[in-house]
Order: C-alpha cells, then structure tokens, then sequence
C-alpha cells in the first residue's frame, strides 16, 4: 500500500515538473498519442441517420491542458472540442480524422484552417504524433429487383416442390440482406443471400426489401420495419421494394382488346395486328394461346397481338393462360386437356373467335354496256342493274361515283341504282368487297373507305348519263295556233321551231 502511494506521488510530481519546465519554457508536450478511451485508433460511425454518434476520447499524457481537432482526410479543420466526449454525428460524410494538441495560452485554431499550418493557441501547441480515424458509414441499400428485372413475381401456394426466387440489388455496399414481410410491413423472414423458398409461404401479398447494414443483423421477425434498429451499427433500406403474390394461377377471361370475343382480319393485312387481354386474372406468368377450332395447339403468342398475314385462311381460336414455373405445352397438344405447365396453370374461361379471310372484288357485270348513253327523262325505266362474280368476302357494295371527282352519289348492296335522281354526265359503277361493315357517305371520296380489308372489283362500268328534253314547239311567228283554210286550191304550209 506504501509502495502505491509512492508510485502515485512520483507519478504527480513528474507531471508537475514537465508542466513547469513547459511553463518556463514555453513549449508544449510533444510525441503524445491519441486514442478513444477504450484505447481505439480506428472507430465506425453511421453519419446522417440523426442518431448522435458521442465518443470519448484520451491522451497519453495527462500532464498540461489538451485540446480535439476534427479535420477531413486532408487534415482540415472540421471541429474544435475542449471537452473528451465528442459527438461526432453531423460531420460531413467521408473518413475524418481526430487529433489532440496539447497547448498553452488560448486557442486560435479556425474552422478551415490546415491542422499542420500555423499556430494552434497563442503560446505554444502540438499535435499528437497519430490521430484517430473515423470511418463514416453511411449505407446505402439502392434498389432491388428480381433476377429477371422484374418488381413483381407469383408463386404457387402449396409447393410440392422447392419455389426458389432470386433477387438481386445496385448497392456497392459488402454487408446486405433481404428481408420478407407482409403487405404491412411486419418481418416475416430475412436472408443475407440472394434467394428465398417460397414453397412454405400461405395465400397472401408478401414484400421483399433490400437493406445495407454495418454492425450485426438485428431483424426480429414479428417486427415491423420501423419497430425496432435492424442492426447495430446503422442500416439502409432499398428504395423500393418487390411485391410476391402466393396464390392458385387464375387466367379469368379473354376478349380483344376492344372487349370483343370475336375478330375478323383479312390475311392480307400486314400492319394491323388483332390484340388481346385478359380479365380477372392473377399476376402469375401469363400467355395467350393459338389454337385450331379442334384446340390443337398451333402457337403460344409473342406478347398479345396475333398478325393476320402469319395465318392462313379460315378460324382460329386465342386462349389465355396463366402459370408459374416453365410451359409444357408444345404445338399439336390438345389445350383442353394438356399438361399446361411443370407448377400450377389455369386456362381462361374462354376463348376469342379469330377469323381470318381472303377479300377479293371479283368482276362487275350489268344491264348497260361500257360506255353507253343512259336517258333520263324519257319514257324509258331509269333503273340500272350490276352484279359482281368472283368476290371472297363476307361484305360487299356496289357504289355509283362521279367519273372525275371519284365522289360517291349512291351506295347499294342489291346491285340496282335508280339514276331518276343524278344529274347528268360521266359516271360509274363500282363494287367494293369488305371484311368488317362500312358506313358509306354519299358526298366523300370512294379512296376515304380503301384499307388493307377492302379489294375493289377488277373493272369499273362507265356509262354516260343523258337528260332527255323534248323542249317547246311553236310556229316561226312564236304562236302555238293558226286558222287554215283548207279546200280553196291554195297549199297549206306551216313551218315550225322548238326550243331544243
């Protein structure tokens, strides 16, 4: 006990001595050490996430006053503490640096200035030989996504077998881990790999988010997100997170995308591609299906559009399909009763009706001759007659247009055209065979109603449309009567004009 209470008294006095000699000096301790006070020269921090970030910090030597410098990697001067405890929360992000500097007088060190440049306290100061280093963590989980680059999946509920997903995420940071909740955002089950098993998961909507830690995991199933710290250190959540749906696949209903359950298409267009949805259906994987009328596979569509000119004449039908896992179906197999896929499918509960035709505009015939004169106004019936032979198309009408304006006058399906009403010159008879119905105008050009499903006849009838006028009839004199003596041996002759 003697023995320690002469170790202390030497110890005090010298401390006391080399404070003295650096009073009557001038000179401040030098080759003095810093650390925490657990004895620390590297230490993590979680900069920015609001939570303070207060370390204790101690010298070597005790022996005269000692002031903290908080400075960046370039040694410039962030902070200035007299005190021990530090709170390091705040600063910006990157590694910093802590030194202490023994001093005498007052302290001139400036925010800004260089650590190594310039004096530090108005009679003496200096550094400690080391400092501390201050690892600024600040996690980041970036953004997650399934291995496909999908945000969304579905998996079969009841699995026989496992149902593996795989995620993946953008952040840079080494330390990560996915965690699993509910649509409320209560921890269900988490992994630091890049896969779950969703066979055992029940019917519901599930959430994967991704999270950037430092420290020890410290998720809690039960816990919801914002319950409790998910590590010990400091964590960062994914910007967005992944929606699963554990379900049965359910393909409902399919019409086009008109809301229609039949379509027609003529084979000769190119461009314009039938399109189908789906209603009422899960968002497991989900395609649309291209059978015969005996629901032979022939084509698991490329997206939801069906090109007519792939096809060939006659009717298809167009299912939908709704699975998880990988497609068995191959061309041939009978959709009604084949294996649909190697997990859970569904078929839709119909199907949309596909014709597919050929249009042709066959050949015109009619009662008139090309190129003949047609009275109006006579005696003579006005009406004309046109057939057409040859035509492929389940529409057809013949229309009457003005030969030079190509404007249509009269439209009709019967192939008869009463010309009583047109005014005269040159006209002519044309047939149009169409797919789908067309409202004709009389007044518009016949090339407004011209598309891709329309053919027109290969010949045109022209005709010449006459107005037949009898005009006035009177004597040279303009009259209309005259007194004949008839039997006095003179001869009686009339001469006569008209205003034809």
């Amino acid at each position: 006990m003697i023995l320690k209470h002469l170790i202390a008294t030497l110890i005090f006095f010298f401390a006391l001595s080399l404070t003295v000699q650096a009073q009557q000096g001038g000179s401040c301790l030098r080759n003095v050490r810093v650390s925490t006070w657990s004895g620390l020269s590297s230490i993590d921090i979680c900069q920015g996430d609001g939570t303070d970030d207060v370390f204790r910090f101690r010298t070597s030597s005790q022996a005269m006053l000692f002031a903290y410098l908080i400075t960046d990697q370039n040694d410039i001067i962030l902070g200035i503490s007299t005190s021990q405890f530090i709170n390091l929360e705040g600063y910006p992000q990157g590694t910093l640096r802590v030194y202490a500097f023994s001093y005498m007088g007052s302290i001139t060190a400036q925010l800004g200035q260089h650590a190594f440049s310039g004096n530090l306290a108005t009679i003496c100061s200096a550094l400690t030989i080391n400092f501390v280093t201050v690892n600024s963590i600040n996690p980041d989980g970036g953004s997650v996504a399934f291995s496909n680059g999908a945000a969304s999946a579905f998996s079969c509920v009841n699995n026989t077998e496992p149902s593996i997903l795989h995620v993946q995420n953008n952040s840079a940071a080494t330390a990560y881990a996915y965690i699993l909740t509910n649509s409320s955002s209560v921890i269900i089950d988490y992994t630091t790999t890049s896969s779950f098993d969703a066979s055992m998961l029940p019917s519901g909507i599930y959430r994967i988010y991704g999270m950037a830690f430092a420290g020890n995991l410290t998720i809690t199933p039960g816990n919801t997100l914002s319950q409790a710290p998910l590590a010990s250190l400091c964590y960062g959540l994914s910007d967005n997170f992944l929606s699963l749906e554990i379900g049965l696949a359910n393909a409902g209903s399919v019409t086009t995308t008109s809301s229609a359950t039949t379509a027609t298409a003529c084979q000769q267009d190119l461009n314009t591609p039938i399109t189908f949805s789906s209603v009422a259906a899960s968002t497991a994987s989900y395609v649309y299906v291209l059978t015969n009328p005996n629901n032979q596979v022939i084509a698991i569509l490329n997206g939801n559009a069906l090109l007519p000119s792939t096809l060939t004449e006659g009717t298809y039908r167009v299912w939908g399909l709704s699975f998880t896992g990988n497609l068995a179906l191959l061309p041939g197999d009978n959709i009604t009763t084949a294996t649909l896929a190697d997990e859970c499918a569904d078929l839709s509960d119909n199907f949309v009706s596909v014709l597919i035709s050929t249009v042709s505009g066959g050949t015109l015939t009619a009662s008139i001759s090309d190129n003949s004169a047609v009275c109006i106004g006579d005696a003579n019936s006005d009406i004309v007659q046109v057939q057409v032979q040859g035509q492929l198309a389940p529409l057809y009408t013949f229309l009457l247009i003005d030969a030079a304006t190509q404007v249509i006058l009269d439209v009709n399906t019967a192939g008869s055209f009463d010309l009583s009403q047109q005014s005269p010159g040159a006209l002519q008879m044309v047939g149009l065979a169409h797919l789908t119905p067309i409202n004709f105008q009389s007044g518009l050009a016949l090339t407004n109603y011209l598309g891709s499903c329309t053919a027109l006849a290969s010949n045109i009838i022209p005709f010449q449309l006459i107005l037949s006028d009898g005009a006035t009839l009177s004597l040279l004199d303009s009259t209309q009567s005259t007194v004949l003596c008839t039997g006095n041996g003179m001869p009686d002759v009339l001469s006569f004009t008209n205003t034809s």
